[in-house]
């Protein structure tokens, strides 16, 4: 069964991941617990321009959603050989739909 707590936001705290070229938010990263001895590096390339993001650091457990007009099509992950808590996630993304309003 999943609890409802292992999915809210920690001090409301969100990471959004922009393209460091043309600075359009790409990703939204929600840190949910911070507390597990986890680290993770997030890169995410861009629809828009074709650069990529700066690296992002996250500490804990998080989960990922999109920003308005980006989907997520691919994470690529791998585990650092020096660090047996850090995993590099490279994330790749499309064009999406946008939306506007309220869902």
């Amino acid at each position: 069964m999943v609890n409802k707590e292992d999915f809210e936001l920690e001090n409301n705290e969100h990471i959004i991941i922009c393209c460091s070229d043309c600075d359009k938010p790409l990703i939204d990263v929600w840190v949910t617990r911070s507390e597990y001895p986890s680290k993770h590096q997030i890169r995410a390339h861009c629809c828009f321009c074709d650069d990529q993001s700066f690296l992002a650091e996250v500490e804990g457990a998080f989960h990922l959603g999109s920003c308005n007009g980006v989907g997520i099509s691919d994470i690529e992950t791998e585990k650092s050989d020096d660090d047996e808590w850090l995993q590099f996630h490279f994330i790749k993304t499309v064009k999406g739909k946008i939306q506007y309003g309220d869902s």
